[in-house]
């Protein structure tokens, strides 16, 4: 097993002593994450600067050198006649705060070194005293991992074991595995019915903790720093806005009342309806009734009635559109009974467009047309072959929510084959773009 080091010392004093044991470490494969040597840049304030480490401050450079200790799977410190000085003191403490196991190369002359320390000159004595060391360190203060310390341990056990060769598809299909263990425990502890398969399951403390083993084991297949990114992903969350139903709710209510004044401009109709449009998003997070749901599908209906603003109407649709409200049988019949009663003039126009601007209301009346009269999708497809400009073609054809058809969609696909044959040569590459939408979903 190839080993991790990091080496400490005093550079001003022992910088000899240290590149020879960095020679010996490699000659007998151990990796020395740090120090990394070149040749002398500066020594001012008698910290030797490296040309390799260009301009750098001390600090950082220092700091690099305590994330290569958290990484090491040992501390050396290289201490001719004993010598340990202030900032080989800090790198030695803060290794022991990190489970580290520290040996030296001579017996400190500082005797509370050497109760937490172990002198050793002998490589194959140092590989086969690392575990010893560390037991040892447990026992005088209790660990306190943290989860850098967690994911390192996980490599080293999967090492160790003989797992390294499990690539990343093996491990997270190892992963589901154990969710679904950690589920049948789940039921089991609180009661609910499984299959009596005789199958003696864990504990939910055990089935956490397998899951918890393989999140750590792709984390490092990804190389991915898990605590680094649970700390930055926690900051994100922070910073988000987190709503209750009840909360969402007012802020729905306080934007229905704006848009009900008298005295209101254009602008402010648009701002309210836009806030409108992403506070209904959010509100199908919480899975909210079917009544409440009613209630703003009819205030929507009113005001767009009301309205004579074609953006604000524009605005109406797109909330309208939204693939969200299909799970509520009663609001899609709303919707579908809106659309029939209001936009049936909108609907022939659209279906009979030839050369349009780009106007964005057709993209939105598309998509409730689709959502409400799915069983109109296959005429909407032949009208948009034969009679449609070729600009309003490109324009719209890809917006077809094709997965809609289902069971007709080999119909459709025979249907186009025949046309191919009667209509004229130019709408031939409409056909055939439509054919390759639909052979996605079939």
């Amino acid at each position: 097993m190839k080993y991790n080091a990091t080496i400490s010392g005093s550079f001003h004093k022992f910088l000899k002593e240290i590149k020879q044991i960095i020679e010996e470490f490699e000659e007998n494969n151990i990796n020395v994450l740090s120090p990394k040597l070149s040749n002398i840049k500066s020594t001012e304030n008698k910290f030797i600067m490296f040309e390799h480490n260009k301009k750098k401050p001390p600090k950082e450079i220092e700091i690099n050198h305590f994330k290569s200790i958290q990484q090491s799977d040992f501390l050396y410190v290289v201490n001719p006649q004993g010598y340990i000085g202030n900032s080989c003191a800090m790198e030695i403490g803060f290794a022991l705060a990190n489970n580290i196991p520290v040996f030296t190369y001579e017996h400190p002359t500082e005797f509370i070194f050497s109760l937490f320390t172990q002198t050793e000159s002998s490589i194959k004595n140092i590989k086969t005293n690392i575990q010893k060391l560390q037991n040892e360190m447990s026992s005088f203060f209790k660990k306190k991992l943290t989860l850098f310390m967690l994911q390192k341990y996980v490599k080293k056990f999967v090492n160790e074991k003989g797992f390294e060769d499990e690539g990343l598809n093996e491990v997270v299909l190892l992963l589901m595995e154990e969710i679904g263990e950690l589920v049948k425990a789940v039921r089991q502890e609180i009661g609910l019915k499984i299959k009596d398969d005789k199958t003696k399951f864990k504990n939910i403390e055990e089935e956490l903790s397998d899951c918890f083993i393989y999140l750590l084991d792709i984390a490092n297949l990804t190389n991915i720093d898990l605590e680094k990114a649970f700390l930055n992903k926690m900051k994100i969350n922070k910073s988000d806005k987190w709503f209750t139903l009840k909360e969402i709710r007012n802020k729905i209510n306080h934007q229905f009342n704006i848009l009900n004044l008298e005295e209101k401009t254009s602008e402010d109709e648009l701002y309210s309806i836009k806030n409108l449009l992403r506070l209904i998003h959010s509100l199908f997070d919480f899975k909210p009734q079917n009544e409440y749901l009613i209630e703003i599908l009819e205030k929507l209906e009113k005001l767009y009635i009301k309205s004579k603003n074609k953006e604000f109407h524009t605005q109406i649709l797109y909330i309208m559109s939204f693939n969200l409200w299909k799970d509520y049988n009663s609001c899609i019949n709303r919707i579908k009974q809106f659309f029939d009663n209001f936009l049936l003039q909108d609907t022939f126009k659209f279906q009979e467009l030839t050369v349009q601007s780009d106007n964005e209301k057709y993209h939105h009346i598309l998509q409730i047309y689709q959502n409400v009269h799915p069983e109109k999708i296959s005429e909407l497809i032949l009208s948009l072959i034969k009679t449609w400009s070729e600009y309003a073609f490109n324009k719209y054809y890809m917006y077809i929510n094709y997965s809609l058809l289902k069971e007709q969609i080999d119909q459709i696909d025979l249907e186009l084959i025949r046309m191919r044959r009667q209509i004229k040569l130019e709408n031939q590459p409409r056909i055939e773009k439509i054919r390759k939408q639909i052979s996605i979903y079939m």
